[in-house]
């Protein structure tokens, strides 16, 4: 994108596109205090089990492995990545309100109905997920992408900690399953106001409906740059997201968590997680995507081994500010790795990343509760989850060198 900010109205609406991308995430980041830090409690209070905990985490990620195939058909209905985003992006919200409805299933429907309302939203998120960055890269300049990817972690992680605050303290206060529907609901109302604010984003680019790309995952994979592209998010979100299940059930039946603990360890790791993302553009200028990916990964293991080996409740709190800060940065890194290979209007490169990003998070939560079903004690397999996400590390960081860095275009005056 050859565009500068040399143009007044040019400098305007990117400056108000940047703050509706940061607002959007500070609004989101309540309702996503909802789904992230108490769903599994919720599912857990419902009398789910390990694997059951599993397939809440996993099948939605596949289903969007399937559904953002679909995202790039949709966007050649609409002349802006913007506009194509309405009803994706608001049936995706569903996902807030659709657990409150579980209470009024029988006992014995009301986690598969979780494992539904996890799921059905899940085909509207796959094409919202990739339509989404689409319109990042539409909306703003390439160098405020890192920025702005920097700015909206730091809102979001306040955000959460404010949402995980206010609803530990309605949780711990208001009866079971009460405090739960109206927790839902007010993060449901919360993503209501996210969405307003994506839709005042307006496209720095000429509106136009995209030619027909096809979908070709072989061709994809053959580039040496979207390999390596493919193998760090592979290698990232599996290793991060194998234990990532089984912590809940470890903290709640192992060491006695409850809902006002879990308040507690999740602000710990967001506070760590929105210094991270303060340092952010700092370590990526002076180390590199991949090599911030493999620091983070690294931190990650150290994380879960803290949470296996701690002897009570807690001495956990350091494993979550290294999680918080780790996967902070490894989140953000990979994220700009992919921008960096890709070109900002490649719908389907922006499609096949995603599905191979959702693919991992599918894969990850399958392992750890595979584990804990064939009969390894819990705090096991969080310690083992340590040496999945160093092996991770690992590959992110050797693997790599078999690829080709990206391409540096150097102007001669």
């Amino acid at each position: 994108m050859s565009i500068t900010l040399s143009n007044p109205s040019l400098r305007r609406t990117t400056h108000a596109n940047f703050h509706h991308l940061v607002m959007d995430i500070a609004w989101f980041g309540l309702a996503l205090a909802a789904s992230s830090r108490f769903a599994q409690f919720y599912a857990i209070r419902l009398g789910a089990t390990a694997i059951e905990l599993g397939w809440l985490a996993s099948l939605p990620a596949l289903v969007l492995v399937f559904a953002t195939t679909f995202s790039q058909w949709w966007r050649g209905r609409y002349h802006s990545s913007v506009n194509a985003l309405w009803w994706p992006s608001i049936a995706f919200r569903t996902v807030f309100l659709l657990p409150a409805f579980a209470p009024f299933f029988p006992a014995t429907l009301r986690v598969p109905w979780l494992i539904v309302a996890a799921t059905v939203p899940a085909v509207a998120q796959g094409v919202s997920s990739a339509l989404f960055v689409v319109a990042m890269r539409e909306t703003l300049l390439p160098e405020q992408l890192t920025s702005n990817f920097a700015r909206r972690a730091i809102w979001q992680n306040i955000t959460i900690t404010i949402g995980v605050l206010g609803f530990g303290l309605l949780l711990e206060t208001l009866p079971f399953p009460l405090n739960y529907q109206i927790m839902f609901v007010m993060a449901f109302g919360f993503s209501l106001v996210s969405q307003w604010h994506i839709m005042r984003l307006k496209p720095i680019v000429p509106e136009d409906k995209p030619e027909p790309q096809r979908y070709n995952l072989t061709r994809r994979l053959r580039d040496d740059r979207f390999q390596s592209v493919a193998l760090v998010t592979l290698a990232s979100y599996i290793g991060f997201h194998a234990i990532i299940a089984v912590i809940p059930l470890h903290l709640e039946q192992n060491l006695g968590a409850t809902e006002g603990f879990m308040a507690v360890f999740s602000m710990v790791e967001l506070l760590t997680a929105a210094f991270a993302a303060t340092r952010m553009e700092w370590m990526v200028n002076r180390f590199g995507n991949r090599t911030v990916i493999a620091i983070g990964m690294g931190g990650t293991a150290i994380a879960a081994l803290i949470l296996g080996l701690a002897p009570t409740l807690w001495l956990t709190l350091p494993a979550a500010a290294f999680t918080g800060a780790s996967w902070t940065f490894t989140s953000i890194a990979v994220l700009g790795f992919f921008a960096a290979r890709t070109e900002a209007n490649d719908v389907n490169a922006s499609t096949i990343y995603h599905q191979i990003l959702f693919l991992a998070m599918f894969i990850g939560p399958m392992i750890g509760s595979a584990l804990v079903a064939i009969g390894l004690p819990i705090a096991s397999v969080v310690v083992v989850g340590a040496g999945i996400r160093l092996l991770s590390a690992g590959i992110v960081h050797r693997g790599l060198s078999l690829f080709g860095k990206p391409r540096v275009v150097v102007k001669r005056k």
